[in-house]
């Protein structure tokens, strides 16, 4: 009523005083740690006195408005504002966004397991206490939505209905009309009946129910207790309060029938509820956090550690500061994660929706769900794994019967898998299919010229595989509704490599194909090496790094088509000098190189570059795509926690460079991109 702009004197009294009787329950609650306990006798009389109290003030207050003359004021309702910049408002949408992630995995589990009536139990709390959530902030699509699932839910537990792939395909859509409505009210569509429309929803369950009960209103009406009419204004009431109230209450408040009617219509009904105990388990308890403040408190110990850096290293009360820095570190980083299984069940269901449009069988396994990674990389690879899972589905798997003839498992398994190796997070997404046609991949790189037959038979397994990220290249037959235009995989590089990570694919014909995506641990602190050239100090990511040396004489020369390598321990590894790529001028005057000359008999000999006796000459070795190159710099500093700084928009068409740090003293450093330094020599 208050909701509706309606005046009810001393409302506040009625407000107050149940809000203390709430309270009082809670502690109850409490007190009992979840175990089964009677209310105390003071505690239930409260209750008694309050419901009494209460009933006899709604009644009072219906009573004046009967009495009251009726005015165009009065039939004029207003839609209240609703509290869309309110706090509860927005950790309602948090939690809800939550709620239906995790109904969307207990959905996908059940159609595994169509009898587990735990699962059945938790799906329907979560329903229903959306549904009150709902009723509160007046959201009455979103509530109508709920309240319909949560009746389905409802024949499901009580074993009234069978679940079948109908009900579960029901269940699995109406978890994309809740997702919708959610991304409706974060865009601002915040009014009691948004814009999507759930009536063909609605339709889908009643046809999946009606044969299985016959709701109250209808045995009311049959036995000539209400009239068609009542039952219609009652649900119209029923819906305009988000389902808040029962239907047998409004009739009830509306004085069509008396409490003896719903007993008895209630007893026909035959419904025998299941109790939804469950043991309760000891938790840390949680609190809500804006992610704003979390990034605040992360950017802030990044300032800290590059103040750290400036301090002198040789001071005792240094060593300290680092290690209680380094756990701050450790703490704050925590805060900004979740579990990676969120984004694993949206990734399960893309498979069944695409293997159920496709017609093919295909199960999703996944491994390492509990590990916790940064929520803005769970956002990064979102896009990402939608396009290699469509392609795995699409083209990887094969139909069921080429699966039988090639004497494979006739269910397709595709295995999703969430690792930490060293300071790195590793995606990975593996299909038992067909694996990809190193010979096709060619074949199409050919016809469209992006690269020749002379430079095709030189490339490695892995620089074949790379081709599919090309934009445009498909080795699909024809273009459909699901793939086949060549750009899915691009925008997967794309979005990757922009967040500083790599793609990996390992594939073996008519075996496997293998997609791993690795991004650092952290989007926003990495260990590096400092290292120099001239008077520019550079960053190399400890990730890529396998090794520092010093250059000796016999280890470096130049082969014919000018190209500097160097042997170490009888593997030769291509030389990069990074002062050349970034065109640093006058750094190793104290290096001569000799090129090598072919002799008559065709065989390359080599005079390995000579270096004077004061020459300063270190090599990083770095590892790229399973590949070995050595750096060559100046110097090496030293290896520290590099905060990373993005660069103003003037530096970042620089390439090789990723971003930029602040170090001692000060000073400046940029961060090297390892992948683009080698694709670009």
């Amino acid at each position: 009523k208050l909701l509706k702009g309606e005046k009810i004197v001393d409302s506040e009294d009625v407000l107050s005083d149940g809000i203390d009787l709430i309270s009082s329950i809670v502690k109850s609650i409490k007190t009992s740690k979840g175990k089964a306990k009677e209310l105390d006798e003071f505690l239930e009389n409260d209750i008694n006195n309050y419901e009494s109290k209460n009933k006899q003030y709604i009644l009072k207050e219906k009573k004046k408005q009967a009495e009251k003359p009726i005015t165009k004021t009065d039939q004029k309702e207003e839609t209240p504002n609703l509290p869309i910049n309110s706090e509860a408002f927005k950790i309602f949408l948090a939690e809800a966004e939550e709620k239906i992630v995790i109904a969307q995995d207990y959905i996908l589990k059940l159609e595994e397991d169509p009898t587990n009536k735990d699962l059945i139990n938790d799906l329907f709390r979560i329903f229903h206490t959306i549904k009150g959530e709902c009723g509160f902030l007046r959201l009455a699509s979103l509530g109508e939505l709920a309240h319909n699932i949560e009746s389905l839910l409802d024949l499901l537990r009580n074993d009234e209905i069978e679940n079948n792939s109908d009900v579960i395909d029901i269940l699995l859509n109406g978890i994309d009309y809740a997702k919708n409505m959610l991304v409706a009210l974060k865009n601002g569509d915040i009014v009691v009946f948004n814009q999507i429309r759930i009536d063909d929803f609605v339709e889908n369950i009643h046809q999946q129910t009606q044969k299985v009960r016959v709701s109250i209103g209808e045995i009311l009406r049959d036995e000539g207790k209400l009239s068609n009419g009542d039952v219609v204004k009652i649900l119209q009431e029923q819906k305009e309060s988000s389902f808040t109230k029962k239907f047998g209450e409004i009739a009830i408040e509306d004085h069509l029938i008396t409490e003896e009617d719903i007993e008895e219509s209630i007893k026909k009904q035959k419904e025998h509820y299941i109790s939804l105990e469950k043991k309760t388990q000891k938790v840390d308890s949680i609190i809500k956090v804006k992610a704003s403040q979390i990034n605040y408190l992360v950017d802030t110990i990044g300032e800290l550690l590059i103040a750290e850096n400036q301090l002198d290293e040789k001071d005792k009360n240094v060593v300290q500061l680092r290690k209680i820095t380094k756990e701050i570190q450790a703490a704050a980083m925590q805060l900004r994660t979740v579990k990676v299984k969120n984004l694993f069940i949206n990734m399960k269901r893309v498979v069944r929706d695409m293997a159920m449009k496709l017609k093919k069988n295909v199960v999703t396994e996944t491994i390492g769900e509990e590990l916790e990674i940064d929520r803005n990389l769970v956002e990064i690879l979102d896009e990402p794994l939608i396009h290699i899972l469509r392609n795995s589905v699409h083209h990887g798997i094969e139909e069921e019967k080429e699966r039988i003839e090639k004497n494979k498992n006739k269910i397709a398994k595709i295995i999703l898998k969430a690792e930490r190796r060293g300071n790195n997070i590793v995606i990975s997404a593996k299909d038992d299919g067909k694996g990809l046609d190193r010979d096709r991949i060619l074949e199409k790189a050919i016809s469209r010229n992006l690269i020749t037959r002379e430079k095709a038979k030189t490339l490695s397994k892995n620089e074949i595989f790379d081709l599919v990220f090309v934009s445009g290249l498909s080795t699909a037959k024809e273009v459909d509704r699901v793939s086949g235009r060549g750009v899915g995989m691009g925008i997967v590089k794309s979005a990757v490599t922009s967040s500083r990570g790599t793609v990996e694919i390992r594939s073996e014909k008519e075996q496997f194909t293998e997609i791993t995506l690795i991004f650092p641990l952290s989007m926003a602190i990495i260990d590096g090496m400092i290292v120099k050239i001239a008077d520019t100090h550079f960053v190399i990511p400890v990730t890529n790094i396998i090794e520092s040396l010093k250059i000796e004489k016999n280890m470096i020369y130049t082969i014919k088509n000018k190209t500097s390598v160097i042997d170490l321990r009888q593997e030769i590894i291509p030389v990069i000098q990074l002062r050349d790529f970034f065109d640093i001028q006058n750094t190793f005057n104290n290096v001569e190189t000799h090129n090598c000359h072919v002799e008559d008999t065709g065989k390359e000999t080599h005079d390995y570059a000579s270096l004077r006796a004061d020459a300063r000459l270190l090599a990083v070795i770095v590892e790229n795509r399973e590949k070995k190159f050595a750096f060559v710099v100046n110097e090496i500093i030293a290896k520290k926690e590099i905060v990373i700084k993005p660069l103003n928009n003037k530096f970042k068409r620089l390439k090789g460079i990723s971003s930029g740090t602040i170090l001692q003293g000060g000073k400046i450093g940029f961060i090297i991109d390892v992948e683009e330094i080698v694709s670009l020599t």
